[in-house]
């Protein structure tokens, strides 16, 4: 078991898998200091705060059977979430875009950290002692949420924010993370990227084994979501589920903004 100290204010992580971790006073914020984080780094005029739920690993294996090249889930996150920063920010000069993400330096929570740094999007971390081995604690220094478990985390991850983008994952974002936001009366997104890309249809909501294998894809299947029409010749699926996207977030936000922010003059 995971084990977290702090000793005059630095975190200190001791795995059991043997070795330890240890994170700059100032950091790191424990269970107790939750209101204090969100008050600190997520509160203040204009601010909307977005979420990325989806993938932290994709093997070569899984690229090959849903039809989609090594890497390309990422480079589309990376991609989709770029081109959102900057139609909000153009559309709404006011705005003050605040990231939350799972802090790991994998899959989703990779590509969220990178396009908050190359953007300037100030950025929030949420982990638990269970992941927090997985945090890239050399090349980032944005502050961390640390909850008691992966349960604690989870429900503090979508308390913090406004919208969240469910943009595949397996079944943590499909059990949790979207209950969770329909719970808490947050704003869902789901965007099915791993099909857009696919030249083979992409995985199955639920495997042969019976798990869940894509979050999104099961939740289009129980849910009305943003209508896209698949296999028609010559569309490009992939700038359409992009538009639909911003689209939808751009109404969103503006119901979230005050008035003069809401409708720039």
């Amino acid at each position: 078991m995971d084990v977290l100290s702090r000793n005059n204010g630095v975190t200190t992580i001791t795995s059991d898998r043997g070795f330890t971790k240890s994170f700059a006073p100032g950091r790191v914020f424990l269970p107790d200091e939750y209101p204090e984080v969100l008050q600190k780094f997520l509160q203040g005029p204009n601010v909307v705060v977005i979420g990325l739920t989806g993938y932290s690993s994709i093997k070569s294996e899984h690229c090959a059977r849903w039809g989609i090249k090594p890497g390309a889930y990422e480079y589309a996150v990376h991609s989709m979430l770029t081109n959102l920063v900057n139609e909000l920010r153009t559309a709404y000069p006011g705005i003050d875009i605040r990231f939350v993400h799972g802090a790991s330096d994998m899959g989703v929570d990779k590509e969220v950290i990178a396009v908050g740094e190359e953007l300037g999007v100030p950025q929030l971390g949420f982990s638990c002692p269970e992941f927090l081995s997985y945090v890239d604690n050399e090349n980032h220094d944005f502050p961390i949420y640390v909850g008691a478990d992966q349960a604690d985390y989870s429900d503090k991850f979508i308390q913090a924010l406004d919208i969240l983008v469910a943009a595949n994952g397996r079944k943590q974002a499909f059990i949790h993370d979207m209950s969770a936001a329909l719970s808490h009366a947050k704003y869902i997104v789901p965007i099915n990227i791993v099909q857009a890309i696919s030249s083979t249809g992409g995985p199955a909501a639920i495997n042969e084994d019976g798990t869940i294998e894509d979050a999104t894809e099961l939740f289009y299947q129980r849910v009305v979501y943003l209508a896209i029409q698949f296999g028609i010749a010559g569309q490009d699926v992939w700038a359409e589920l992009n538009q639909k996207l911003t689209q939808a977030i751009k109404a969103i936000t503006r119901k979230i903004l005050p008035a003069n922010a809401a409708f720039p003059i």
